[in-house]
């Protein structure tokens, strides 16, 4: 189904994550019906990619990064996900989101939010009908979405920045429907960094987190009301800097690094709150990358 045709943001086929620390390329593809390993399907453009942030159209996928060696020069790179194919440069961010920017998707456009390497709130966007068409359309209301931080997206409410360098606690909100600066939202549980986003139908979610310590929690913020994050349970591996994918009914947590890189996938219900259980494996292990939030 197309991006119109439904009220949910998750996918109802396959998951897809792109990049990863230190110039890996690698595009993977998962099954969201089967609890099944993931296969290689592509790689970015250029040959090498630092960490950053990814998005989806109804076809498209996208992943928000800079070339490494590092540039100041953020690349938008498309791939298509019904066919296996290579991505291709398509566009350039009109600000440096260098460290990764979270991904977010409207029905029609991709932003790019925070981690810039000189702690800038930049919020970058650009079409889906027209991707060359880039804007600078506000800021967050923090810096510390730097590093290590989160996003999600809701096509009602917008999108949703948490966490990251230094640790905060704010979740910011910006509207999809006009641009404009983001606004503080609500808190998650502590001020922490380094977990991944997973994009529910009612709700946002984040896995994983470091505070002076690693905590292992799943958290979840409703998108509808400013409420603060809520404990909802654990994740199966303690890991961080992992992707965080969402189906219809589950979210999934892939790769990251805690004493070494992990290649594992797990998931998590959005149906009933509760633990991670691990379901299958990338095809190569790596942290500092992104999954797409919308699949089709």
């Amino acid at each position: 189904a197309g991006l119109a045709d439904r009220a949910q943001y998750g996918g109802e086929n396959y998951g897809f994550t792109a990049g990863g620390e230190n110039g890996t390329d690698v595009i993977d593809k998962f099954s969201l019906s089967s609890d099944s390993d993931a296969t290689d399907v592509g790689d970015l453009s250029g040959g090498g990619h630092n960490q950053g942030g990814s998005c989806g159209s109804a076809s498209y996928g996208y992943c928000l990064s800079n070339s490494t060696p590092v540039t100041t020069t953020t690349h938008v790179d498309k791939w298509a996900f019904a066919s296996v194919n290579d991505a291709t440069n398509v566009a350039d961010l009109p600000n440096n989101h260098n460290n990764g920017p979270s991904g977010h998707a409207s029905l029609t456009a991709g932003y790019g939010a925070g981690g810039a390497r000189d702690d800038k709130n930049y919020i970058s966007k650009f079409l889906f009908a027209a991707e060359s068409s880039t804007t600078d359309i506000g800021n967050l209301t923090v810096t510390n979405h730097n590093s290590g931080h989160a996003g999600v997206s809701n096509y009602s409410y917008g999108g949703f920045v948490y966490g990251g360098y230094p640790n905060t606690d704010v979740i910011d909100r910006f509207a999809f429907a006009s641009d404009g600066d983001a606004t503080d939202w609500a808190n998650l549980t502590a001020s922490m960094r380094d977990m991944n986003g997973q994009s529910g139908t009612t709700h946002g979610y984040a896995a994983f987190g470091y505070t002076s310590g690693y905590v292992s929690d799943i958290q979840k913020f409703p998108y509808a009301s400013q409420t603060n994050a809520s404990d909802i349970g654990d994740i199966a591996y303690q890991r961080g800097l992992s992707s965080g994918t969402s189906s219809t009914t589950h979210g999934y947590t892939a790769g990251g690094t805690f004493s070494g890189k992990h290649n594992r996938i797990s998931k998590n219900s959005h149906a009933a709150d509760g633990n991670e259980v691990d379901v299958a494996d990338l095809t190569v292990a790596r942290s500092h990358f992104s999954g797409t939030g919308t699949q089709y």
